[in-house]
């Protein structure tokens, strides 16, 4: 039997970004600090 896996997903919310890195939001937004922020993508009024 064959097992398959899902697509990891490419656009996530800052809380899941930081989540799978296995870090808080506030070092999230510390690693890009210098070089602004995150690229982001805005599916209706949510941004990924």
């Amino acid at each position: 039997m064959e097992t398959t896996t899902a697509p990891p997903k490419l656009l996530l919310s800052a809380r899941e970004a930081a989540a799978t890195l296995g870090v808080s939001e506030k070092t999230l937004w510390n690693w890009t600090a210098p070089r602004g922020d995150l690229p982001v993508v805005r599916v209706g009024v949510s941004v990924r």
